[in-house]
């Protein structure tokens, strides 16, 4: 599911979006990958969904956003009740985290 959404607007991105509007999701991608390493599952997940959040929200589509945001969570956590079920998860991504590391 998320590939249908995401992989043309990921393509339509790619063609308009300028270079250092990029650059500025490195920060990110590379907190990404410091979540990796370290092994914690939690925030690598955090750190993930941030980072696609952020290179989707360059589309312009809060809508698109929080689908795929919520596809996201699902697919890394398919055991967690999604929104309106009683959901210990955060509803919306949490950044902060993620560009403080």
């Amino acid at each position: 599911m998320r590939a249908l959404i995401e992989v043309p607007v990921m393509v339509r991105l790619a063609r308009t979006v300028p270079a250092d509007r990029w650059a500025e999701l490195r920060p990110l991608a590379e907190a990404t990958v410091r979540a990796a390493s370290s092994g914690c599952r939690v925030t690598y997940a955090e750190c993930d969904r941030a980072f696609h959040g952020a290179v989707l929200s360059l589309a312009g589509n809060e809508e698109l956003v929080r689908i795929a945001e919520d596809l996201h969570r699902r697919a890394q956590w398919p055991l967690v009740r999604g929104r309106g079920q009683g959901s210990w998860w955060p509803t919306r991504i949490s950044t902060r985290r993620c560009w403080t590391r």
